[in-house]
């Protein structure tokens, strides 16, 4: 594995691991009624990107529609390990609206960044 491959699966690992210690906080920060919905868009998105900047080997070229879906699909998986992970930590419970709104970050992450390089780059077949 090269350099920048390594380096790209460690981003994503890392991101991974920082979700892990958010969620094992038995005492999260307190957020008004529903924003912890945009919490887990949020940093689901930022889990969806990595994710994908990952498999496109950080090419542009490579942010093919498999690649975006990959993304999103490693991303929910995540988030449905980490909810049953919730369901283990004392004052946490797992919640399917919040894997709802984990796959829907991932899902805009994806979908922005390869409208973005459609954009930027051109159509694949151009």
């Amino acid at each position: 594995m090269n350099a920048g491959r390594l380096l790209r699966w460690g981003a994503v690992a890392a991101y991974m691991a920082g979700l892990f210690l958010l969620s094992s906080w038995s005492s999260p920060v307190a957020l008004p009624e529903g924003s912890d919905k945009l919490g887990h868009l949020v940093l689901y998105a930022g889990l969806g990107a990595v994710t994908l900047c990952a498999l496109a080997d950080g090419r542009a070229a490579r942010v093919s529609a498999g690649a975006c879906v990959g993304a999103v699909l490693i991303a929910v998986a995540y988030g449905a390990f980490d909810e049953y992970h919730q369901s283990f930590v004392a004052g946490r419970s797992s919640d399917l609206a919040d894997l709802v709104a984990d796959a829907a970050g991932a899902s805009g992450a994806a979908a922005g960044l390869k409208l973005w390089v459609i954009l930027t780059h051109g159509r694949p077949d151009e």
